[in-house]
């Protein structure tokens, strides 16, 4: 039970600063070391124990845990080597990674869905709209490279 709560605890600060570094901060990501370190913590920490979580059904949603324990670190060493767009787009495709698998735990026949009683329907609907919403993302991320803040 405590795997649960420390991957919740992650799971949900892990979207809060990613949101806070993605929508809302003004300052440039590269200059929030601090709350970037904190968030790539999260990320894996999270991947982590979701996949300690299931290990007896591995769902389409633990590929995305194994691509963030993968990808953050090779994320970190771009930022070592001063490739702060390469940095930043592996960051984003993590946090979209991590919108689409919370909104897979909100599937109403796991613990979460089972907690709000949410239907099928309203499932599909936040799946759909989280993958409407990530493709988005993905456009502008690599259309516009100063989406990410100059």
């Amino acid at each position: 039970m405590f795997i649960l709560f420390f991957h919740l605890f992650c799971t949900f600060n892990s979207v809060i600063l990613g949101y806070y570094l993605f929508l809302f901060s003004k300052k440039p990501i590269e200059l929030q070391k601090i709350i970037v370190c904190f968030l790539c913590v999260l990320l894996i920490s999270a991947a982590i124990s979701g996949i300690m979580l299931n290990t007896y059904s591995f769902s389409p949603f633990h590929v995305l845990s194994v691509v963030t324990i993968t990808t953050i670190p090779v994320a970190l060493y771009n930022l070592y080597n001063s490739k702060f767009l390469v940095f930043k787009k592996g960051l984003l495709y993590n946090f979209i990674g991590l919108n689409i698998a919370m909104i897979g735990a909100f599937e109403p026949h796991r613990y979460i869905g089972r907690r709000l009683h949410l239907t099928d329907q309203s499932w599909l609907v936040l799946m759909i709209l989280a993958v409407f919403i990530s493709i988005y993302f993905i456009f502008q991320a690599n259309k516009n490279p100063k989406f990410f803040k100059p």
